[in-house]
């Protein structure tokens, strides 16, 4: 399997966290942050909150949707634009159409 193929079948095979590693609303925002394609002070300065702050809901966020870079965390975050899968602790439905866009 090429280096190519071997990427395109990670993509293909992240899997969102179980329920019971839902996010939280501030992981979530993070999220979308990412999903944006912004910077992780950009991220601090839209939520108001430190960059190293951002620094740590990025590393748990890592952990909960078992991925092991940013890269892949913005690969995952498309899917879940893309979809209505259960992410977010509290909501029957989450995906970044549900909810307001960061910093809100």
């Amino acid at each position: 399997m090429s280096s190519v193929d071997n990427s395109r079948h990670q993509r293909d095979t992240l899997s969102v966290a179980p329920s019971n590693h839902a996010l939280t609303p501030t992981q979530f925002r993070v999220l979308q942050g990412v999903h944006l394609g912004l910077a992780n002070k950009q991220i601090a300065f839209r939520l108001g909150i430190a960059e190293a702050t951002v620094k740590a809901h990025m590393t748990a966020l890592m952990r909960k949707l078992n991925v092991r870079n940013r890269t892949q965390v913005a690969i995952l975050a498309e899917k879940i634009a893309t979809s209505d899968v259960q992410i977010y602790e509290g909501q029957a439905q989450t995906s970044f159409a549900h909810h307001g866009p960061i910093g809100a």
